[in-house]
């Protein structure tokens, strides 16, 4: 194993258990195999081991559960002789070690009656739900609005506010289930209803992460704080004329700056607000109390129908342990250590059901913030420089809610780790880097708005020669002089495979996870500006027998064992079909 230079704070972080721990770790600084480590330290250690049942390791995707239970798979397997190991091993299936949406689910599967869930429910991602919303809102709209509808004049004062489009919005969030629709919503109290409250303020939220990530002040980006000052207003006194001026301006089309996802709820939010913006407190609630018995309705009937949105589970599950004491009391004393990757892509909710679970034994907060951690329970991961789902209720001020204000500010404190060593890049690289984002962010953390940078450290150690490489350039020159493209691109596609077979694969190394390794045809990309004459490169390749996989490959159904296969089923389904039978 190479010396890594930030071994010592690896180490502590994946042993310390008398803290809890934060660790910052960017893009290639080994931190899924901290969190092995950590796993590892925890079943295997010679004091006070715990089993794999005891623990909760949380990822982001999938795709990243899969592989550090893969990864943590591999490492047990090497010491299947301890028979510790061997335990973790045989109930690694059955472990919590996935996603914070797949654990939520668990939960409710262990209390239906208590969560209010079919226990065979399935979980919906999103098409489900949008498709039954929209099925239940016609239904609901002939219903009330109809030929045969008596509600007309229920409805008129609702649609001089918004249109029916945004009351359509309105309805959808309210459906779903992370604004709290009780049986009090509807009383005549002064003062903006509590759910239109937090969807307000949900909605400022996002606009101003969105603004923040788009700091040019361009017709939207203006339009944006427009819409962040009302919604910040609304509540109380409401916008003001310069902002309500700007917001009657038509919502200009996308830039480049904007992704498609981050412009269409950009755009959204500012509609909204431009319904809203004239809109008195008083005038709001009827509004309320038309949508509300709808969206409680829609929320009911898709549960009963066996189906849980991913917001759906994440608020279920959150319930569950905040309002029910001798529940949260059975799964604090059940799961003993808990990890979470990705910090800083998890949003609010999450971090409520994280902290309830890692609250301290004797004590039961009511409130989110007020939750006293078990020291040395809770392990988390994150880079707040990743930060990239703000539009998705996960950003950094919710982030230094919990890591600031809660991990490291209690006592006793939690302690951070930032892990500085670099696997992928040479010093080269790095030190270009280093110095271009040294002026971009800031030295210091600016709380809930950005973080500092770290510089990132190479690993020279482990690769010595690479600060020395160069980009190598070569020059296939064909046999003929007068060549044509097609025998030029020929030429080159032979040379590329025979470098890759007799210079590169199985010969040249580089570090991955830590250990110096061969490269194999997996480490290897080529990239074409256009997949024209492709097809000359895919057969080098297969002539030199390297595997290769063409993403967006045309000419698929024209390799041979597709054509095989095709015939075959030609053959079966027609047996007097003689050309598909000779093929």
């Amino acid at each position: 194993m190479i010396e890594i230079p930030d071994s010592a704070t690896r180490e502590r972080a994946a042993t310390a258990t008398d803290r809890n721990i934060v660790v910052t770790a960017g893009a290639g600084t080994g931190k899924t195999t901290l969190l092995v480590k950590r796993l590892l330290y925890l079943l295997l250690r010679r004091s006070a081991p715990l089993t794999i049942d005891r623990i909760v390791a949380l990822t982001f995707t999938n795709k990243a559960a899969n592989e550090l239970k893969l990864r943590l798979r591999t490492e047990l397997g090497k010491e299947a002789a301890n028979e510790l190991a061997a335990k973790a091993l045989a109930g690694l299936e059955k472990s919590q070690i996935g996603t914070i949406h797949s654990f939520a689910a668990h939960l409710l599967r262990l209390y239906p009656v208590e969560s209010g869930v079919d226990p065979l429910f399935q979980q919906d991602e999103g098409p489900l739900f949008k498709d039954f919303f929209n099925q239940q809102w016609m239904l609901w709209l002939d219903r009330e609005l109809g030929p045969a509808g008596a509600r007309q004049e229920v409805w008129r004062p609702a649609l001089k506010i918004a249109s029916l489009e945004d009351l359509n919005t309105l309805a959808t969030d309210l459906a779903g289930e992370l604004i709290p629709l009780d049986g009090n919503l509807l009383t005549e109290k002064p003062g903006m209803p509590p759910p239109i409250v937090a969807w307000l303020t949900d909605l400022a939220r996002q606009a101003t992460v969105l603004r923040q990530a788009h700091p040019k002040t361009n017709t939207l980006e203006r339009m944006m704080d427009a819409a962040v000052a009302c919604l910040n207003r609304m509540a109380d006194r409401g916008c003001d004329e310069e902002d309500r001026g700007m917001l009657e301006r038509d919502v200009p089309g996308i830039t480049t700056t904007w992704s498609k996802e981050e412009y269409a709820r950009a755009k959204s939010i500012v509609e909204i607000v431009q319904s809203l913006a004239t809109v008195k407190e008083e005038r709001l609630r009827p509004v309320l109390q038309l949508l509300a018995p709808f969206a409680l309705e829609c929320r009911t009937r898709f549960v009963q129908r066996g189906y849980i949105s991913f917001d759906g589970l994440l608020a279920r599950a959150r319930n569950l342990l905040r309002d029910h004491p001798s529940i949260r009391r059975d799964l604090k004393h059940q799961f003993h250590a808990i990890l979470v990757d990705e910090f800083q892509d998890t949003d609010p909710t999450q971090y409520e059901l994280i902290l309830y679970l890692a609250e301290a034994d004797g004590h039961e907060a009511v409130a989110w913030r007020e939750v006293r951690l078990e020291p040395g329970k809770l392990f988390i991961v994150g880079d707040p420089k990743q930060s990239i789902y703000a539009f998705r209720r996960a950003d950094m001020e919710a982030y230094d809610a919990v890591v600031e204000d809660q991990v490291l500010a209690q006592s006793p404190p939690g302690e951070r780790y930032a892990l500085q060593t670099n696997f992928r890049s040479h010093q080269g690289l790095l030190a270009t880097i280093n110095a271009f984002f040294a002026g971009v962010f800031p030295r210091e953390s600016l709380k809930g708005l950005q973080p500092g940078y770290e510089p990132l450290v190479a690993n020279d150690a482990s690769s010595p020669s690479l600060a020395s490489e160069r980009v190598e350039l070569r020059i296939v020159r064909p046999e003929e002089p007068e060549a044509d493209a097609e025998t030029a691109s020929r030429a080159e596609a032979e040379e590329l495979a025979r470098w890759l077979s007799e210079e590169v694969l199985g010969r040249e190394e580089i570090i991955e996870r830590e250990v110096r390794t061969k490269i194999k045809p997996g480490h290897v990309v080529v990239l074409f500006r256009t997949l024209t004459g492709i097809r000359d490169y895919l057969e080098a390749l297969r002539r030199y027998a390297i595997p290769c996989l063409a993403e967006g490959e045309k000419h698929f159904y024209e390799r041979q064992e597709v054509m095989d296969v095709v015939n075959l089923l030609r053959t079966a389904a027609n047996p007097h079909d003689r050309v598909a039978l000779v093929a």
